[in-house]
């Protein structure tokens, strides 16, 4: 499954809890369950298993988010959350379709959270990597597909994603 999404990000929409626990559109990464996020959003579609944390994979509509955000008059274009096999959310990705939003977002987040000085070496420029606790958010654009992509995942997500990396490794080393 491809994580090509991105999450709308408004400073009222995204706040800290003590535990720097990161809330977007009302879900917490780490905590919230997809129990949760039925109530919230009963409209959330199934979209498939995660082939990392084996968890579940949804969609939210853009038209039914809580509250009501100006990105999608900013070209949101898809939602897509991503949970563990416990059904707490590891991922919450978006899609936005106006590339032209890249540098804004970066600005916002970086009023937000604390900047990486250095991206995980398989992200290539342009991208802005930023963190809050156990979560990473990444921001990336894809200039020929005219969109920008907004994640916020959780490390368990990273561990799960190694975990599956190094077991397609070794059974590919297997005699």
């Amino acid at each position: 499954m491809k994580y090509a999404l991105i999450v709308g990000i408004m400073a009222t929409l995204i706040h800290h809890s003590a535990l720097a626990s990161v809330t977007v559109f009302r879900l917490t990464l780490g905590t919230s369950t997809v129990q949760t996020m039925l109530k919230l959003y009963p409209t959330a579609t199934f979209a498939n298993v995660d082939r990392y944390t084996h968890g579940p994979i949804y969609r939210l509509p853009i038209d039914t988010l809580h509250p009501p955000t100006i990105l999608v008059n900013d070209g949101l274009a898809e939602i897509s959350l991503v949970f563990d096999r416990a059904d707490r959310l590891v991922a919450l990705l978006c899609v936005m379709t106006d590339q032209g939003q890249f540098e804004r977002l970066a600005k916002q987040l970086g009023r937000h959270y604390s900047a990486e000085p250095h991206l995980p070496s398989h992200v290539t420029p342009p991208a802005k990597a930023f963190r809050s606790g156990e979560t990473r958010i990444l921001l990336l654009t894809a200039p020929k597909r005219h969109q920008v992509f907004l994640s916020f995942v959780e490390e368990a997500f990273f561990d799960a994603v190694k975990r599956h990396q190094s077991h397609q490794r070794a059974w590919l080393v297997r005699p």
